[in-house]
């Protein structure tokens, strides 16, 4: 009977470190700050950066979101899933980031396309973006998206 006392209280001490050792993980990771540059312009012109600091876990949201303040992307624009590997990122978009391109000029969806690349370029420093819409490869009018890209100037 003591062995079995013993050993109860072993496995809820043991269960509550490991407990405690989660939510320590959790609460480190909502504390990491990233620092990246948002990609942008005015005037169709020429790239602006500004410098933006999330403490958000999630980096890629936080990034979209960004893009979003900034009318950059429309709000309703949904990032559907997000892949990162040693060199690239790949950004899978609901169907409204096409419908934004679309309505774009030649500028425009240039100045869009690159904000979105080298934005995710810079903050996960990376050499490439692949950008798909539910999963494919898509055509806006102007270019047909069906390799990954690299830095737009």
């Amino acid at each position: 009977m003591k062995k079995i006392t013993i050993l109860s209280i072993i496995i809820c001490v043991l269960t509550l470190s490991a407990c405690s050792e989660v939510k320590g993980n959790v609460s480190e990771e909502t504390t990491n700050t990233y620092t990246y540059n948002l990609y942008y312009t005015e005037d169709c012109i020429k790239f602006l950066t500004k410098t933006i600091e999330t403490d958000s876990h999630i980096l890629s949201q936080s990034i979209i979101e960004e893009l979003k303040k900034n009318e950059i992307l429309d709000e309703e624009i949904k990032l559907m899933s997000f892949d990162k590997t040693e060199n690239s990122v790949t950004l899978n978009f609901s169907e409204e980031f096409l419908t934004q391109l679309c309505r774009q000029g030649t500028s425009g969806e240039y100045y869009m396309i690159g904000s979105v690349v080298n934005t995710f370029l810079d903050a996960y420093d990376v050499t490439k973006v692949t950008i798909l819409v539910n999963n494919d490869a898509f055509e806006s009018g102007h270019v047909f998206y069906n390799t990954p890209l690299g830095r737009y100037e």
